[in-house]
C-alpha cells in the first residue's frame, strides 16, 4: 500500500521521504508537507496540483470522452411479437414430414443491432437440436453462427447480429440444420439495413 502511494506521489510531482513509519509528501509548488499513515490517508494533496498537470489533463480528457460516448446512441428498433419480416424469402418451409416456421422479433433487421430468430417445427418426430449459420449473399462476410436453445417442444430460439458493410441494404442467407432421427437442412434469405 505504501509503495503504491509513494509511486503515485512521485508521479504527481512530489517528493517522498520516510519519516517515522509515515510517508511525507512535499509539494514542489507550495512547499507544504502532507503526512500519510497506512491506516488514514489524506488525499487533499490533489488540490495542490497545478491546473496544467498531466493528471488534470487526463481527468479532463476522460470526462470529455465519457460525455461524447453517451451522446451517440444508435436508434434501435423495438422488439415485437414474433413475425415474418418484409423481404424474408420464406416464413414457412415444409421438408419431408415437418413444417418449419421461421420468425424474428423485429420488424426489420438493422446492422449491428441484436435480434432473435425463432424456429417452430411441427413434426410427429421429436427434434433434438437445431444448428445454423448465416453468410452474406451479396458480399461474403464469413460464416456467423447462430446458437439455438430449446424454448419449448420443438421450439428453438437464437440470438443473432448482422455485421455492417458499406451497402445500405444487404441480403443474408441463413442455413438451418434440424437434427432429429436424421439431419435435414434448409435455407432462406433475409435483408438487413444500415438504419
Amino acid at each position: 500500500m505504501r509503495l503504491k502511494l509513494a509511486r503515485m506521489i512521485e508521479f504527481l510531482g512530489g517528493k517522498v521521504t520516510p519519516d517515522k513509519g509515515k510517508i511525507c509528501f512535499k509539494s514542489k509548488k507550495t512547499r507544504e508537507v502532507f503526512n500519510f499513515s497506512a491506516n488514514r490517508c489524506k488525499f487533499h494533496v490533489f488540490n495542490d496540483l497545478p491546473a496544467n498537470s498531466m493528471f488534470t489533463k487526463f481527468c479532463q480528457l476522460f470526462l470529455i470522452l465519457m460525455l461524447l460516448g453517451g451522446c451517440n446512441k444508435a436508434e434501435q428498433t423495438a422488439p415485437v411479437s414474433p413475425r415474418c419480416i418484409e423481404g424474408q424469402s420464406h416464413c414457412q418451409i415444409t421438408i419431408d414430414d415437418a413444417e418449419v416456421s421461421i420468425t424474428f422479433n423485429r420488424e426489420k433487421l438493422v446492422a449491428e443491432q441484436g435480434f432473435q430468430l425463432l424456429i417452430n417445427v411441427k413434426s410427429p418426430k421429436a427434434i433434438t437440436s437445431i444448428s445454423a449459420y448465416m453468410e452474406g449473399e451479396d458480399m461474403y462476410m464469413g460464416k456467423i453462427p447462430l446458437l439455438f436453445e430449446k424454448s419449448g417442444k420443438n421450439q428453438f430460439i437464437a440470438d443473432g447480429l448482422f455485421g455492417s458493410c458499406g451497402q445500405p441494404e444487404m441480403t443474408w442467407r441463413v442455413w438451418i440444420f434440424i437434427n432429429g432421427n436424421k439431419q435435414q437442412s434448409l435455407s432462406f434469405t433475409v435483408p438487413s439495413y444500415l438504419r
